[in-house]
């Protein structure tokens, strides 16, 4: 239902390009066809093409601009002339788009429209707001300036990471799995106004998807082209929360590197202990615990001053001011790891058996290039380090 919903707002955007237009893709001719004959390196890729067969007549340059907007969407050719890589960046932009809308059409319809008190605000609504609102300053600088392309990165840059990586992310256990109705309608009031400020200052890179997608988010302003270009403000300055946040999004990337290295499921959950005597850490992850736990697969999360009860084989992850632990066997079944290494000891005794003998041969040391005798040589080195290794976590594990 959801993507019938936002194919009906592509489709619908398409229509309204081609009228734009005044041609339709199908009488694009020869140019639209040619154009589109190389859908593998986008309209990027066909631009020189472009250049070397446009005719230098006006009206027949206005006649091929057409078709150019025929064999494509005006907001692709748009960002494209802003520069060439804006369009795959808005290209990409497009397809997150599709994901963003899938998932805050149902949302965010029915989102207060009223700002919450700001102690309402928990400590992820502030730091994305606070994103927002760097953000509009910098790209109404860069648009003054005519910084067309640096101003479209930024705002790509914050749609994909900040806002669809993280933030998005970061709420959804308190809309789907919070009684806490306040919170519930503090991340919704968010959702909606930063989806909103973020689509108006994509506008004018790709004028009619963000028409569309903004006329079916909200009913308060009849279209983006005439609504108020976002502002500054110096209530939405939270320095201290951007950095709480930054600090617990350098926590998860650590963690989830380990669990990487060590094949662990996304699946299964640990128990993380957030050590650190700084208060101000201590503070931001009891704050941002809700989300943590979930951005990092915690099955819970202790915060405490000390490493007092957590066990000496704990995996642990270092971050500025604080360090991470969790505990080895939540995160790996101990006899299936026992048994696992106990396989590849037994794989490296063969290994290194097979090497000694190959080293200890006459004829093969004799005969063999010296780069032959070397390869063997580095390969006794790598299997006796392994076995060392292999050998000292099975004598952890079996304590």
């Amino acid at each position: 239902m959801r993507s019938q919903i936002f194919r009906q707002i592509v489709q619908k955007f398409r229509r309204h390009t081609d009228v734009c237009q005044g041609i339709s893709v199908q009488n694009g001719g020869k140019y639209a066809s040619r154009f589109r004959a190389k859908p593998s390196g986008g309209l990027c890729a066909v631009l020189p093409c472009i250049k070397k067969k446009l005719p230098r007549s006006r009206g027949s340059f206005v006649l091929c601009s057409c078709r150019l907007y025929a064999a494509f969407s005006a907001d692709d050719v748009h960002s494209c002339f802003c520069g060439c890589a804006l369009f795959e960046c808005t290209l990409t932009l497009m397809m997150q788009l599709d994901l963003l809308v899938v998932f805050l059409l149902v949302k965010v319809q029915d989102a207060v429209n009223e700002l919450p008190a700001i102690e309402k605000l928990e400590i992820a609504d502030k730091w994305v707001l606070s994103k927002l609102n760097t953000l509009i300053a910098e790209v109404t600088e860069n648009m003054d300036k005519y910084e067309l392309g640096v101003a479209v990165q930024k705002v790509y840059d914050f749609i994909w990471d900040e806002f669809c990586d993280w933030y998005i992310e970061m709420v959804k256990p308190r809309l789907y799995n919070s009684d806490d109705q306040e919170s519930k309608s503090a991340a919704l009031w968010t959702l909606k106004t930063v989806l909103i400020d973020a689509l108006k200052l994509l506008h004018p890179y790709m004028p009619f998807i963000t028409e569309e997608i903004f006329c079916t988010l909200q009913s308060e302003e009849e279209s983006i082209m005439i609504s108020k270009w976002p502002e500054y403000k110096d209530e939405w300055n939270f320095a201290k929360e951007e950095a709480d946040i930054e600090i617990i999004k350098e926590a998860v990337r650590g963690i989830r590197n380990v669990r990487t290295e060590m094949n662990v499921a996304p699946s299964r959950k640990a128990l993380v202990y957030v050590v650190s005597e700084n208060e101000d850490i201590s503070n931001a992850f009891t704050e941002g615990k809700l989300f943590f736990a979930s951005l990092a697969y915690a099955s819970d999360v202790m915060i405490q001053k000390d490493k007092s009860g957590i066990a000496e084989d704990a995996v642990s992850v270092v971050i500025a001011n604080a360090t991470l632990y969790i505990p080895f066997a939540e995160l790996v079944d101990l006899s299936q790891e026992i048994e696992r290494l106990e396989k590849e000891e037994k794989k490296l005794q063969g290994e290194l058996a097979r090497v000694n003998g190959m080293l200890n041969n006459e004829k093969f040391m004799s005969k063999a290039p010296e780069a032959k005798v070397a390869e063997e040589r580095a390969k006794l080195e790598k299997y006796t380090q392994m076995m060392e290794q292999v050998k000292e976590r099975l004598a952890q594990l079996k304590k």
